[in-house]
């Protein structure tokens, strides 16, 4: 047993140097009805400019701060032209989301939760998020399935 444990410990240092290097090899595509389509980093995201806020959601009652770029932002970078985007999560989860949310609202392609990075176990490394407490009135659960995980790409169409 101690054997075990001993190769177990030797082993935990290689584990956790690669665990940011899994979060290094993303990129969010934005294609479709673009000018230019686009393969974004997790640095490039955050260099479109970080928008942040507190929300609670129907799989956490307590309150979470997200930081993200908006996703009018990320469209506005690729020239997107479109009534609707269709986001795509790495598990091949689609939902098609309307244009008008994303000036209706400061929806974000969230990159960081309470100020540390979304790693894929907290389905990351990025994912759209609502400011769900800053309209109680007007997002709720019927907006649900538009809050993708481990996003992938935002396919903009007509």
């Amino acid at each position: 047993m101690r054997w075990i444990l001993t190769a177990l410990a030797g082993l935990l240092p290689l584990l956790s140097a690669q665990a940011p290097a899994l979060a290094n090899d993303f990129t969010l595509k934005i294609t479709g009805n673009v000018e230019q389509e686009l393969t974004l980093t997790l640095e490039d995201l955050k260099t479109i400019g970080m928008s942040s806020f507190k929300t609670t959601s129907t799989w956490n009652a307590n309150q979470a701060h997200f930081e993200g770029p908006l996703v009018r932002d990320v469209l506005a970078r690729a020239a997107a032209k479109g009534a609707s985007v269709t986001a795509i999560a790495s598990n091949n989860f689609k939902v098609a989301i309307p244009v008008s949310e994303f000036s209706e609202f400061d929806v974000i392609i969230a990159v960081r939760v309470d100020g540390e990075p979304i790693t894929r176990r907290q389905k990351g490394p990025a994912r759209i998020v609502y400011p769900r407490d800053d309209y109680p009135d007007d997002i709720g659960i019927s907006r649900d399935s538009y809050w993708v995980w481990n996003l992938i790409e935002l396919k903009v169409e007509e």
